[in-house]
């Protein structure tokens, strides 16, 4: 709905910008371009999209890694010290256990289901197979 010229204009482009990164999963161009907002009272929304980032990257690598270094997770998470990361891990992800004797972060607890297993797999394939028959009946 807006024009070309509103469309480049800085404070719209970056909105836009941003909104691109989010969509294709580019968490590093959104976590860079939060550093540098154009305007400073986009600011406040930042600090919470980061947060978002964070968590979801921090997902992923729960999925991926049984155990991380703190060094690693800081880069990963992009934080400025590994304090952060443990604050970080404290306050969303109290279950993973830090060593810090190891510098070592265990990502999967005993108490920790994984995701999959949440996912009723049959009961969304009779689902999908239900909606997919009674399409072909009314086309």
């Amino acid at each position: 709905m807006l024009s070309e010229s509103e469309l480049e204009h800085p404070n719209v482009k970056f909105c836009t910008e941003l909104e691109q990164h989010m969509m294709v999963g580019a968490y590093d161009a959104v976590l860079l371009a939060a550093k540098k907002p154009p305007v400073s009272q986009y600011s406040f929304f930042l600090s919470s999209l980061m947060e978002t980032v964070r968590i979801n990257i921090a997902e992923c690598a729960q999925s991926a890694y049984k155990s991380l270094s703190i060094d690693d997770a800081s880069k990963m998470l992009m934080f400025n010290n590994n304090n952060d990361v443990i604050k970080f891990i404290n306050d969303f992800y109290s279950l993973w256990e830090i060593n810090q004797t190891n510098n070592t972060i265990l990502l999967i607890s005993k108490n920790m289901a994984t995701k999959s297993e949440g996912i009723p797999n049959q009961k969304i394939i009779n689902q999908v197979l239900t909606y997919a028959t009674e399409l072909e009946r009314i086309v």
